[in-house]
């Protein structure tokens, strides 16, 4: 937590030989924590203890580059995504799978021109 606390309090500078995508790291955390509610509700208790082992061990690195390909491998969290997306009706369950549909295209798009353009901000 006082890694977290730090890294919001004192981003670093980006330049052309210290690359962080800030952003990206600090959506990754809000948005995998959260996830851990319906987790540990809906799921077995050892795919919530997974899970919470992987979303911190990360954090006490000391510093926090590199989150979302540590986050990418967290299944439970696709398991809570497709159970979220199949429920409601026909018409939700369409919209639904196009929102994550077109997250993880806008990702893959953006991680595609980050790596063409020499950017490795997820290694």
């Amino acid at each position: 937590l006082p890694v977290l606390i730090n890294y919001i309090q004192h981003p670093q500078v980006v330049g052309p030989y210290n690359w962080d995508f800030y952003s990206l790291n600090l959506i990754m955390i809000c948005a995998f924590f959260p996830l851990l509610i319906p987790i540990f509700r809906k799921l077995p208790s050892i795919y919530g203890i997974l899970t919470l082992v992987f979303l911190v061990i990360p954090l006490t690195s000391g510093r926090l580059t590199s989150i979302p390909r540590y986050y990418l491998v967290v299944f439970p969290v696709y398991m809570i995504l497709a159970w979220w997306s199949c429920r409601g009706s026909q018409q939700q369950q369409e919209r639904k799978h196009t929102f994550i549909v077109a997250s993880f295209a806008i990702l893959l798009s953006l991680g595609m021109v980050m790596f063409t353009l020499g950017v490795y901000s997820l290694a």
